[in-house]
């Protein structure tokens, strides 16, 4: 049976007083109740610097989107927001958002750090590391989702682009840039348990097959302790190379299993092209018999030639089939954008 997609476009007048949500690129949303929270990115207005005053003004509050009222709003925030603004790594347990990662845009400046968000309080904490071992190398274009094992949360990290770092891990790959070897795309995989104080990343047992060094993927979360992780960027000889692969995992006693999904042998109006910097987000179904489907949609995103594309895909996650679905250039056709 297809699933229905309903698209509603909202449109938003300066003569209501209303406030006025800054066009951006390479930022996340995630939702949270009634509301869609959206922080940094890449937009018109923000300093070229790593940091001063003018900046943090922008750093220093987050966006908010009212989905019963359509209104956005404007909140300010205490404590001390991420300085990777843009590319990092995002997702949210309860009432607290994730941010790992990311750029400042200035100087090829790379973190690794991890930041909370809580959004009752609107406050900023970065997440105190007991010691630097098995640390994730400084990096954008990561993935990153949670679990929650036996009552404790975990945040599992995947993946990512950024300077080669001097100590590495062993069961990780670290593929240079052709045109730049100070900079490598990663396979680099991590755990941390942010139920306990100070955390601690470690690095988890991969059975199955592992994902190769990748950046500019989406991952997200499924039930039962399950994730899904679809296209990106891989670095070969030749140059940036978009892969379609899809892959499965599952989390279990700090192991991960990566299952990847076999493509039908002709791939032609069947499987979505290899791409990087899409958006996409996952949708439940209830069926007649009231068993729930979960599916992953994409949109949009960069081609292999680093055009935009403007297709938009939608993946049963139990018949692991895909089907194409029509929508308006004017929503699908962007890079760098998001979905929740």
């Amino acid at each position: 049976r297809l699933l229905n997609v309903r698209l509603t476009s909202i449109e938003f007048s300066m003569a209501t007083g209303q406030y006025k949500f800054k066009e951006r690129f390479c930022h996340s949303s995630i939702v949270i109740r009634d509301n869609l929270y959206v922080w940094g990115g890449i937009h018109g207005g923000l300093p070229q610097v790593h940091d001063n005053e003018e900046k943090r003004k922008f750093t220093s509050s987050v966006d908010t989107f009212h989905l019963p009222t359509s209104k956005w709003e404007r909140k300010s925030t205490t404590g001390t927001p991420p300085s990777g603004v843009m590319s990092y790594a995002c997702t949210h347990i309860g009432n607290t958002i994730y941010y790992f990662g990311g750029s400042c845009e200035v100087n090829d400046c790379y973190h690794n750090n991890l930041y909370e968000l809580n959004t009752i309080t609107n406050k900023w904490g970065e997440i105190v590391i007991s010691t630097p071992d098995n640390v994730p190398m400084r990096k954008i274009g990561c993935g990153m989702i949670s679990f929650n094992i036996n009552g404790k949360d975990k945040l599992l990290l995947v993946g990512g682009y950024g300077p080669t770092p001097v100590t590495t891990h062993s069961h990780s790959q670290y593929v240079p840039n052709p045109n730049d070897p100070n900079y490598c795309c990663t396979n680099e995989i991590h755990l941390m348990c942010v139920s306990s104080s100070p955390g601690q990343w470690i690095v988890p047992v991969i059975t199955g097959t592992r994902p190769p060094p990748c950046t500019g993927f989406t991952l997200h979360t499924l039930p039962g302790n399950r994730g899904v992780m679809f296209g990106g960027v891989t670095i070969e000889e030749t140059g940036e190379h978009r892969v379609d692969d899809v892959f499965l995992l599952t989390y279990s006693q700090d192991t991960i299993d990566f299952q990847k999904v076999v493509k039908p042998g002709d791939t032609r109006g069947k499987w979505p092209k290899g791409r990087s910097l899409h958006a996409s987000t996952i949708i439940k179904t209830i069926s007649s018999n009231k068993q729930d489907t979960f599916h992953l949609l994409v949109s949009g995103g960069l081609d292999e030639n680093e055009k935009t594309l403007s297709d938009c895909w939608i993946l049963n996650l139990s018949s692991l089939k895909w089907f194409q679905i029509d929508l308006p250039e004017s929503v699908t056709k962007r890079g760098g954008h998001s979905l929740s």
